[in-house]
């Protein structure tokens, strides 16, 4: 019994037996039909339904899942003991979902140290603004933005963004600085559009008559928050973007009536609550990374009280 087709069936029991769910899992999908078809011979029972229009688990399936987590969890802290060696040194994966901003500003570029002196831990990230239910199932750390009842995971810390408008001082020069936010009526303004950002609802609090601006029409909307700071540099126009943006992405952009203050978002580092020590040991390798990563380039975190 391969330890790939058990991960397999626990996949599917995560995703609802969603075969389309290959990708993510980085493997075909007659593969992921090849580890079921493996376990159900040496497991004697079947344990996916085939239908025409769709797949379901079989009880037997659901029965034995909790299980196969069992024989994984066995597996990691067996080959942990018979290396007797430290977790930087052991081969897994990690999943981790993230923005897309977040992703491209400061995972990239500090992967590079992390994997000199990691080489055989692999880091699977997902960078998109949507979190999905089924993302949310098979990650290990989450970076971003979080409902209030998330389940399944300890909040570690976070980091506060908060928005402001900002503009080029190309683009002033050019249309002037508001003065009121009446002003802003008679500018180029760029949105997020109507598109989800999952767990920041009010992502476009500058166009809807809130905060003491009047309701505007954007002239650009992109489902990108590094497009539209980029959109920004380029003096397209005034957009909202945390007052960290010029220490996320390196630039210079003009704070925009400073009295108004758009809402506080916090990003929050979180860890899928586990009893697998080898699964935790790499989550803590990476927690342990991007703490220090993050002070050395000058992001502070903070950390709820009531968490540890």
């Amino acid at each position: 019994m391969r330890i790939i087709a058990l991960k397999t069936l626990i996949f599917l029991g995560h995703t609802g037996c969603d075969f389309g769910g290959h990708t993510i899992l980085g493997i075909p999908r007659s593969t992921m039909w090849a580890h079921i078809n493996e376990l159900e011979k040496e497991l004697g029972v079947k344990l996916v339904n085939r239908k025409k229009q769709s797949t379901t688990l079989t009880e037997e399936a659901k029965s034995f899942i909790p299980y196969a987590v069992k024989l994984i969890d066995v597996y990691l802290e067996g080959v942990h003991s018979a290396h007797n060696q430290n977790v930087q040194e052991m081969k897994g994966e990690i999943v981790i979902s993230t923005t897309a901003a977040v992703s491209s500003s400061w995972l990239m570029p500090g992967l590079k140290e992390f994997y000199e002196k990691h080489q055989n831990l692999r880091l699977n990230i997902i960078a998109n603004d949507v979190l999905s239910k089924q993302t949310e199932r098979i990650s290990d750390i989450l970076l971003r933005p979080v409902r209030d009842d998330l389940e399944g995971f300890r909040k570690v810390w976070y980091i506060p963004y908060h928005h402001v408008l900002l503009a080029s001082a190309k683009y002033i020069e050019q249309y002037g600085l508001p003065k009121i936010p009446e002003d802003l009526l008679k500018h180029k303004v760029l949105a997020y559009g109507e598109h989800e950002f999952s767990h920041f609802d009010d992502i476009n609090w500058h166009i809807k008559g809130k905060f003491g601006i009047p309701r505007l029409t954007p002239s650009i909307t992109v489902n990108s928050t590094v497009s539209l700071y980029n959109a920004g540099k380029e003096g397209l126009g005034i957009i909202s973007a945390p007052q960290e943006s010029n220490d996320i992405y390196k630039g210079e952009l003009v704070h925009v009536l400073p009295k108004i203050k758009g809402p506080v978002i916090r990003s929050y580092f979180c860890m899928k609550e586990t009893h697998n020590i080898s699964a935790q040991n790499h989550m803590d390798l990476f927690r342990e990374f991007m703490e220090e990563y993050f002070k050395r380039i000058g992001i502070k975190i903070f950390r709820d009280k009531h968490e540890n």
